[in-house]
């Protein structure tokens, strides 16, 4: 088991707690402190920035506000480290490996990439390094997971059904939840492909058929592209700029939708289709 966090959880105590259960799990912290090293030799980010073992990797940055994702070299340093502990504690040091990620070129204007990593995960080849960092890079789509499970599928309103029935709104949501991401990524890495890849056929003639008034769909599919941003409209979607794509926040009545339209859709799509109660 690994567990991924913020720079909030750079807390002397937790690495502590986490050195004393050599059976508990990996910890992977973005540091926030610079903190100083045992023997005096330098604190954290001077003695990462000195230090010889380090490679380059090609990073992938993804939009941020006004700013759009961009593909970057990167720097990547990492050691063992043994942290003091703070003077207002009485306390062992605490042995962790640190992996430091600093971006060499970015843009003019924008801030570069800067993550140093506290790890208590041995680090001895720099695959190992590249494994942690594509770790805590992916904690931002679990963050997303979970805030799209609360609000686009409302899963705390559900908790107060009776015990024996949110286990299983719960498992059906949390499917709904990958399926909403699912579609969100695809469409944005391969926007042109055939919407058939994502939804069945009764599903993406179900969403045209809703979406353009009519009880008579095409024969072939539109691209995934199209199919999304009929899906996200559903959702309230409205696309202010040119090259803006649905976010999963934007799919927020999928559920709706598919519950109250596609089943009612039969396979020569004459009858007339209903209006889902939104």
């Amino acid at each position: 088991m690994v567990s991924v966090s913020d720079a909030e959880s750079d807390i002397y105590d937790l690495f502590v707690e986490a050195q004393s259960h050599s059976q508990g799990p990996t910890l992977l912290v973005r540091a926030s402190h610079n903190r100083s090293l045992e023997e005096d030799v330098q604190k954290l980010w001077p003695y990462m920035e000195s230090h010889r073992s380090s490679f380059e990797i090609e990073l992938e940055i993804p939009r941020k506000a006004k700013q759009p994702a961009r593909t970057s070299q990167a720097r990547v340093t990492y050691a063992p480290v043994t942290l003091k502990a703070p003077s207002q504690k009485q306390g062992d040091s605490v042995e962790l490996y640190a992996v430091y990620v600093r971006e060499l070129d970015p843009p003019e204007g924008v801030e570069a990439v800067s993550w140093m990593l506290l790890t208590t995960r041995r680090i001895r080849k720099p695959k190992q390094g590249l494994m942690l960092i594509k770790w805590y890079a992916a904690r931002w789509s679990i963050e997303i997971f979970f805030k799209t499970l609360k609000t686009s599928c409302r899963i705390l309103k559900d908790q107060t059904q009776k015990i024996g029935r949110f286990p299983i709104t719960l498992a059906f949501k949390l499917i709904l939840t990958w399926r909403i991401m699912y579609l969100t990524h695809l469409g944005r890495e391969c926007p042109e492909i055939s919407s058939q890849e994502a939804f069945e056929e009764a599903e993406w003639r179900a969403l045209w058929c809703y979406c353009h008034k009519t009880p008579h769909s095409p024969y072939a599919p539109p691209s995934l592209q199209e199919a999304t941003k009929m899906l996200a409209r559903l959702g309230g979607y409205k696309q202010w700029k040119k090259n803006q794509v649905p976010g999963p926040s934007d799919s927020e009545r999928i559920l709706v939708f598919f519950l109250a339209s596609y089943p009612q859709l039969d396979k020569t799509h004459s009858d007339p289709f209903p209006t889902p109660n939104f």
